[in-house]
């Protein structure tokens, strides 16, 4: 069963990231960035009226309606005026091309933006070609060019080639480079402060990681949403315009914006894996994390061979991680409530809020009502879901176990203490030891042992009731009663099936059970009958059953009564290790007591303790 360790998932996420940015600086090492000139900004000029457009077309509508005729090859060069934005049914292959008139440029300073939904584009002032982006491996919808002074009032034309999907010209303007700034924050500027507001947090998360003095397993959760939120804000920072006009590397942020879509996708699988324990779910995480490292791979090499555009490959990587996210939601909500898993329910719910507001933007989008609020949804959505996953992280992390007080007086802490001691059955046990000594019996020597073990257990369980053990030391206590039993009362049996026992439990909430069956069980039946302790594991984790034959009771009625109870018993092992129980009782027939101790919930005790040891 595929299973990766924490080593080599930090492994696989270090070498992600390294190679991402390797690889952008790589892509893009010959792009220079652009300085920022500081000065007044305002709105640029729009060039959007009075373009003439020259295309072929095979659009039979479009060439009858300006009255002429389709040729044998069913195709037509054609002319029109439009104005921009517009989208041209041209032939696949070839290339629109759009003329005008550049304004007066009073200053040198001066930048021309051009928008293109689809296609490769080059742009030409005064027939001298000044912009080039028709490298067949990545497409650029916005495309940012300094103007030399030369060009003042020059003839410009853009050539956008239609590569199969169409050809678009959404909007071409002018102005200095401080204006170029502010229209991409009137753009853009919401997700340039989200993304900034989305760095401060995660830092601040990671910052509070290393500040506190916990296992690894009990920080995951707020370890990974540091990082998610990290990447999350560079996916906002990279898809808004500014970021691209300051940096002016297209083919760095290109591939960074592309690369950071499947960091953010194994993150988001990092921190849902870090609240799942059951083993089945654990190995699903872990493939869909592979799965995403092998696309990741699978696009770079596609990109390096130039067999796939920047705009595609981002298609392709923003639907596999949307599909991911849903798939994963379902899974989680199952584990939350067919397996009660109440961890995992706080996620489930954030994962459905974010699923919701991505559905809320494609439908806006897809409508002509999303005009200046596209974008918002989503950033509410990521809002609710990153701060949910923050307060949750911050609990889990911080979490100290409460320590339940006493009854705070003299005679219940003398009960307690004489509860757990158990006089009656050591005062019934050393009076068989004696008449055992008396008759020269060899179990005499047995006797000693385990009564010996169940006294030192009985007094550690007096101030240690609660720590986690190897279950082999709690079926060493279980075992020396059931013995002291056995060897009083030869009307009682037991057996004890054991198939696993390398796992932790908290000490003395097992045995008690035990007891509990031999008191009440088999003493109201005349003290004959069975006790089985069966030991197995399960797909979610370690089974434990307590069963007896004995008189059995009403489940509906159990009461915290004492430390032993089994009510008591049943909170300790929730709050401890997430364990699920189960009482199955008939009158007269018998009781099975069933505890399920989650797999992965036990190796964060396990590494509790060996932080603790390695500590001391």
């Amino acid at each position: 069963m595929l299973r990766l360790e924490d080593e080599q998932l930090h492994t696989l996420l270090g070498i992600l990231c390294g190679v991402t940015l390797l690889l952008a600086v790589l892509f893009g090492v010959t792009d220079k960035s652009r300085q920022l000139i500081n000065g007044h900004i305002s709105k640029m000029s729009t060039i959007s009226e009075g373009w003439v457009v020259t295309y072929e077309t095979s659009d039979e509508d479009k060439i009858k309606a300006r009255g002429e005729w389709l040729s044998e090859e069913k195709t037509q060069t054609i002319s029109e005026v439009v104005n921009l934005p517009n989208d041209f049914k041209s032939v696949p292959g070839k290339v629109v091309t759009l003329t005008n008139v550049l304004p007066d440029m009073t200053e040198d300073d001066i930048y021309l933006v051009v928008k293109t939904g689809k296609g490769h584009v080059k742009i030409s002032v005064n027939k001298e070609m000044i912009y080039d982006d028709s490298a067949e491996y990545y497409v650029f919808p916005y495309h940012v060019i300094k103007l030399d002074s030369k060009y003042n009032k020059g003839d410009i034309s853009v050539y956008v080639k239609n590569n199969g999907g169409g050809a678009s010209a959404e909007a071409v303007k002018i102005g200095t480079f401080t204006e170029l700034i502010g229209e991409a924050i009137n753009e853009n500027g919401i997700f340039v402060v989200f993304a900034l507001f989305l760095f401060v947090s995660g830092i601040f998360l990671i910052i509070n990681c290393l500040l506190i003095k916990s296992a690894f397993n009990r920080k995951k959760l707020l370890v990974y949403s540091g990082l998610e939120t990290l990447s999350a804000g560079a996916m906002f920072l990279l898809q808004s315009k500014l970021f691209h006009t300051i940096l002016n590397w297209e083919m760095f942020a290109y591939f960074l914006q592309c690369s950071m879509v499947v960091i953010a996708a194994v993150l988001h699988l990092l921190v849902q894996r870090s609240l799942i324990l059951r083993k089945k779910f654990l190995t699903v995480v872990d493939f869909g994390i592979i799965f995403y490292c092998i696309v990741y791979v699978s696009v770079m090499v596609l990109k390096w061979f130039r067999l796939v555009t920047f705009d595609k490959a981002y298609l392709i990587e923003l639907i596999l991680f949307a599909v991911g996210v849903i798939i994963y939601t379902l899974l989680m909500g199952s584990a939350s409530y067919d397996y009660k898993q109440k961890e995992g329910r706080p996620l489930f719910v954030a994962n459905l809020v974010l699923i919701v507001s991505a559905v809320i933007e494609l439908l806006l989008y897809l409508s002509k009502y999303g005009h200046g609020i596209n974008g918002k949804p989503i950033i509410v959505g990521c809002t609710i879901y990153f701060v949910v996953m923050w307060m949750y992280g911050l609990k889990r992390a911080h979490y100290v176990e409460k320590v339940k007080e006493s009854a705070g007086d003299d005679m219940a802490i003398k009960e307690q203490v004489i509860e757990r001691i158990n006089p009656n059955l050591l005062f019934a046990s050393f009076q068989t030891l004696q008449n055992l000594i008396k008759k020269g019996s060899n179990l005499s020597v047995k006797m000693i042992y385990y009564i010996s073990v169940y006294v030192r257990d009985n007094m550690l369980s007096l101030t240690e009731q609660g720590e986690m053990i190897p279950f082999g030391d709690e079926l060493e206590h279980m075992l020396a009663y059931l013995q002291l039993q056995k060897i009083r009362n030869r009307s009682f049996e037991f057996a004890i099936e054991c198939k696993h026992k390398d796992f932790y439990v908290p000490r003395n909430t097992i045995e008690p059970m035990v007891e509990n069956a031999v008191k009440y069980g088999i003493g109201g039946n005349n003290n004959t009958g069975n006790v089985v302790v069966r030991v197995y594991e399960r797909e979610e984790g370690y089974a434990i059953q307590v069963i007896d034959d004995g008189i059995g009771f009403d489940a509906g009625k159990l009461k915290n009564t004492s430390a032993t109870s089994l009510r008591n018993l049943f909170e300790i092992l929730e709050s401890k290790c997430e364990a699920k129980t189960e009482i199955i009782s008939k009158e007269g027939k018998g009781t099975v007591i069933t505890i399920i101790i989650p797999a992965l919930e036990n190796e964060l005790a396990t590494e509790e303790i060996e932080d603790f040891d390695d500590e001391l």
